[in-house]
């Protein structure tokens, strides 16, 4: 800006204003399914700052999915074969139609990422299952143990809206604790 010409300054003298983006980051986070549930997760997820990746094999409950700008929707007849594409640093949940959708895309996951959060709708019963059919394919014993199954905090009811805030407030928490330990420099 020109002080004098342009904002009425006298004393005749220029300023230049620099920007420059410092600790700037998304935060990506790929949901895998779009059913009921998964459906409340994206659109709950979309008033954060963040990108989200809905990815399914059923065209019809992709578009069932809001227009976003934050949101891509995926269709994949196999989709971990999505797996490899997501960004470094992407957080995982995984709410597909069952175990057996599930499975292939953990397993995937597991396998070929070091993600900060890797979370499994489900029971504790379901968690115990994918454990063992994960060490049967012979997945190291530490990555079988760093996904959350159960995922979210436990708080609410199995109502999709407050299990989507349960999911939304787990993947916060680990999102935070991630700067905190990246500020502390460790």
């Amino acid at each position: 800006w020109n002080l004098q010409t342009e904002i009425g300054m006298t004393c005749g003298g220029e300023v230049k204003l620099f920007f420059e983006v410092h600790a700037h980051s998304t935060w990506p986070i790929v949901v895998f399914g779009a059913g009921h549930v998964a459906q409340a997760v994206v659109r709950l997820l979309t008033t954060l700052n963040c990108h989200i990746t809905c990815v399914d094999s059923r065209r019809d409950w992709l578009e069932k999915l809001p227009t976003h700008p934050k949101l891509r929707a995926v269709c994949a007849s196999e989709p971990r074969s999505v797996v490899a594409s997501q960004p470094s640093g992407a957080y995982f949940v995984l709410m597909g139609k069952g175990h057996a959708t599930d499975l292939p895309v953990l397993h995937e996951i597991l396998t070929t990422r070091q993600a900060p959060y890797v979370g499994v709708i489900g029971s504790a019963q379901k968690a115990s299952i994918l454990r063992r059919d994960l060490a049967a394919q012979h997945v190291p014993g530490d990555r079988i143990a760093s996904f959350h199954c159960p995922m979210g905090l436990d708080i609410g009811d199995n109502t999709p809206a407050e299990i989507a805030i349960s999911v939304a407030g787990q993947l916060l928490q680990f999102r935070d604790s991630g700067r905190a330990v990246a500020q502390k420099g460790g």
